[in-house]
């Protein structure tokens, strides 16, 4: 198996090519992909070992929703430190949408834990700010 990371411009041209998003959705979902990397990485199991992608529980995907939807502070990269607000219903529903997205596309590649669409899904619908955006039958069929 090789690094997630060779999977991230193999799945950007999925999306353009195969799918037919936008730049913008393109975007945005790497990027939401990425943070979603990085957060596990420091803080997914509470600073212990980091879960790879094969290892992925519902408990860190609703965890770091929950850590979207807190007020936090985060520092630049230039070492200042800024405090960011919670995110919007209809940004958590993007997130989930990316990581959906991202999930269907390594499982169909076998580098991740078979569940994980479906773990993406629960979290979603434990999530309230995820599902306020959506229609009862949009929220079932997460």
């Amino acid at each position: 198996m090789y690094p997630m990371a060779g999977l991230y411009q193999p799945f950007v041209t999925h999306l353009r090519v195969e799918v037919g998003s936008s730049e913008n959705t393109i975007r945005a979902y790497l990027g939401d992909i990425k943070r979603f990397r990085r957060w596990l990485d420091a803080e997914g199991r509470g600073g212990g070992t980091p879960p790879s992608w094969l290892e992925l529980t519902e408990r860190e995907i609703r965890t770091y929703l929950a850590h979207l939807a807190t007020e936090r502070v985060v520092e630049r990269p230039d070492g200042s430190r800024v405090t960011i607000g919670p995110i919007t219903p209809r940004t958590t529903h993007r997130i989930i949408s990316s990581l959906r997205r991202w999930f269907d596309y390594c499982q169909a590649r076998r580098v991740c834990a078979r569940a994980s669409r479906s773990l993406a899904s629960s979290a979603a619908a434990a999530c309230t700010g995820a599902t306020s955006l959506m229609a009862s039958s949009d929220t079932r069929m997460l």
